[in-house]
């Protein structure tokens, strides 16, 4: 992928004002929510459910089960992303500790993976990025095509994948954050004015 300068000045000015780990605690929840209504939907369609929740003021009040139902109704799986999000609302004492912990990129990811329902490598490698990690590759569809690669079936393909494309990353003189976000705008089609997460 040819690197354009005037492009990659964008992807580090959207990283450095969004992919942060000096939010909010209200933020930081809002990410959450984002990063565990992105299976099957679009950016456009999950921007639109994260509004809602936001206008519900869903970070401090409770929802109705039937009005989240209802919200999440156009995303794929939306009664096990319901109970993602109440369970991840119910923890997310502990997943902010974890967030803000001294611990590595890696030891976090590993913690959201083994106690937060919803929170697989993929999930867990996106929210960490919306905080800041840079060596997390989040292996989504369009990193698959970019590498040419089949859907990991377990942790050791992920990693295995995730080493492949953090060299990738370093070859073309980026990190692992810069050249996925170069890579999803390539196949998404989604302008950099639109990008607010």
């Amino acid at each position: 992928m040819e690197v354009v300068t005037d492009e990659l000045e964008i992807i580090k000015n959207i990283k450095n004002k969004y992919f942060i780990p000096t939010k909010s605690d209200e933020q930081i929840f809002y990410d959450l929510c984002f990063c565990l209504c992105v299976p099957q939907i679009t950016y456009r369609k999950n921007k639109k459910i994260q509004d809602q929740l936001k206008s519900f003021n869903f970070y401090a009040n409770d929802i109705p089960l039937e009005q989240l139902y209802i919200t999440l109704k156009p995303t794929r799986f939306y009664r096990n992303k319901t109970k993602s999000l109440l369970n991840a609302k119910n923890k997310f004492n502990f997943i902010l500790d974890v967030v803000r912990s001294n611990k590595t990129e890696l030891e976090k990811r590993k913690l959201l993976v083994d106690n937060i329902f919803g929170f697989g490598m993929k999930t867990s490698s996106h929210f960490l990025r919306n905080q800041g990690a840079i060596d997390l590759a989040i292996i989504d569809t369009h990193i698959l095509k970019y590498l040419n690669a089949n859907q990991p079936r377990n942790k050791k393909e992920y990693l295995f994948l995730e080493d492949v494309f953090r060299n990738c990353a370093k070859g073309n003189g980026l990190s692992v954050v810069e050249l996925d976000m170069m890579i999803w705008k390539s196949q998404s089609g989604i302008s950099w004015d639109e990008f607010i997460i």
